[in-house]
């Protein structure tokens, strides 16, 4: 079997697989959501973890972490960030993606745009993406000329880092960011958080879930370096001239795999 990402015994809040488990108690969801936007939500549709969105044949499919609407149509997507903040152009683009891929995949051919519901896309970040020490960002469009001039297309984008002074987000958010942080937990809302963490990783069902959850992830990254890899010798070949033999060589493809390559290569 493939081996894990992290051992079962290592995971805590901020890895995905725990995230989303726990973002799967309403109540919880709920109360995030409420304490990072200052609103009051009424009903949440239960959270749909690793939503999945393919928008055409072509378009590279994403899958979102937490994917929930509330009852007046409002859509939040909440992910969990551990990369780093050496990949701030990736995730600002990432987030720029999603939006459009929500959006398309929301609005049916030959409606309005008006149909387009307000969407909250919340990155939660280990590390702070623009080294300014908040707690949190909040991008909408607004203009260069006049900054209090907002155009209010329903989009809000937020970001929110565990290394932030706390000062900025309420005080059960700053007490959920430094539990991210590695804090022990502290206040009634990051307590519920900790227990439903325990409670997860107590059970023998869920260890074997994470370890399909781990295989998967394995194989579709392979997948993804077995695309690009095909991508980048149909241009050495078409572009530069090189023999399928060559191309393989220049790019480190191990003698081992080449078989692979060159059969997919040759029946496309």
């Amino acid at each position: 079997m493939t081996k894990a990402l992290k051992d079962w015994s290592e995971l805590d809040f901020s890895d995905n697989f725990i995230f989303q488990k726990v973002m799967r108690n309403p109540a919880l969801c709920k109360e995030l959501l409420e304490g990072i936007l200052g609103i009051r939500i009424r009903r949440l549709t239960f959270p749909e973890t690793e939503k999945q969105i393919e928008v055409y044949y072509r378009s590279k499919g994403i899958r979102l972490d937490v994917y929930v609407e509330d009852e007046a149509g409002t859509i939040y997507n909440i992910e969990m960030q551990t990369t780093g903040a050496a990949e701030t152009a990736e995730l600002l683009r990432r987030m720029r993606y999603y939006q459009a891929s929500i959006d398309m995949a929301i609005l049916d051919r030959g409606k309005p745009y008006k149909d387009l519901p307000k969407t909250y896309i919340i990155f939660i970040c280990t590390f702070d993406m623009f080294g300014g020490g908040r707690s949190m960002y909040t991008f909408r469009h607004v203009a260069e000329e006049d900054p209090t001039l907002v155009a209010d297309d329903g989009t809000t984008r937020i970001v929110l880092s565990a290394k932030g002074d706390g000062n900025d987000v309420s005080p059960d958010v700053a007490c959920l960011l430094r539990y991210i942080d590695g804090a022990p937990a502290e206040g009634a809302f990051v307590e519920a958080i900790a227990a439903e963490v325990e409670k997860i990783k107590s059970k023998e069902e869920m260890r074997g879930e994470y370890m399909v959850y781990s295989a998967e992830i394995q194989r579709t990254k392979s997948e993804g370096r077995d695309e690009e890899r095909i991508s980048a010798l149909r241009n050495l070949i078409a572009k530069a001239g090189w023999t399928l033999e060559k191309a393989m060589e220049m790019l480190g493809i191990p003698l081992s795999e080449r078989d692979k390559y060159a059969a997919h290569l040759q029946n496309a």
